[in-house]
């Protein structure tokens, strides 16, 4: 009888710590925020763009991206809903709304749209076996420094200006050199007013990064300024970005 009283200690010490386990991890994910949010609505400002750019050969994959930014769209608005009410919006419930938007964004800049294969307006998208380099895997929370191309004026910047920059040193992963230092960054200003009633507070104007150049060949990224720009920024600046 020893050994079975044994086994049955041991499972009641066991349940409760799993349940506990469970229940920290839960608790680790991170809160939503209002800032979180709004860079939900600037990767969809970002995706509209990339399906504005799609030609006439790629009518039918805009309309089906129209239809699924538009359903993200009412989505973010009810996590924005909710914010507002006060109550707590699960990180789960964002990252799934950004992973969505993340693969309208990679649809409509995909090589196998006529935009993506460099195709005039009437072409032919091409097939999806066409060649093309692997996309630079870079990790996300990864952070490198860059050099301004174009400048950022936050007193006149306006939502959707191009920003151009350029890495200042190389990402190497596995002893291979992911992103050579030189690589051009091509991105998107945001430029959020202030709410009624604060007219006197200036401008929060953000950066996002949609592609990378690399060995001859546009990829897609994801990432942004790790700060808001706080006053003019002059060709050749030193910026750090973020990968989400």
């Amino acid at each position: 009888m020893r050994p079975i009283a044994r086994t049955l200690t041991l499972a009641v010490i066991i349940v409760p710590t799993l349940w506990l386990a469970g229940v920290g991890s839960a608790a680790a994910q991170p809160a939503v925020t209002a800032s979180d949010v709004e860079r939900l609505d600037d990767r969809l400002f970002e995706a509209g763009t990339a399906i504005a750019r799609l030609r006439t050969g790629d009518a039918v994959l805009r309309r089906e991206l129209l239809s699924e930014v538009e359903d993200v769209r009412a989505a973010v608005r009810g996590l924005d809903d909710r914010l507002r009410a006060g109550e707590p919006v699960a990180w789960d419930a964002y990252t799934a709304l950004r992973r969505r938007i993340t693969e309208v964004k990679r649809r409509a800049r995909s090589h196998v749209t006529v935009t993506g294969s460099g195709g005039g307006p009437t072409a032919r998208a091409p097939y999806p076996s066409a060649a093309q380099p692997p996309p630079p895997e870079i990790p996300a929370g990864l952070e490198l420094e860059a050099r301004l191309l174009s400048s950022i004026d936050p007193e006149t910047a306006r939502r959707g200006d191009p920003v151009e920059a350029a890495t200042v040193a190389a990402y190497s992963a596995g002893g291979e050199e992911v992103v050579p230092a030189g690589s051009l960054l091509r991105g998107t200003v945001h430029v959020r007013r202030p709410e009624s009633g604060r007219a006197a507070a200036a401008p929060r104007v953000t950066v996002t990064f949609e592609d990378v150049l690399v060995a001859f060949t546009t990829h897609p990224i994801d990432a942004a300024l790790t700060a808001p720009v706080g006053g003019p920024l002059r060709v050749g600046a030193l910026v750090r970005l973020r990968f989400d």
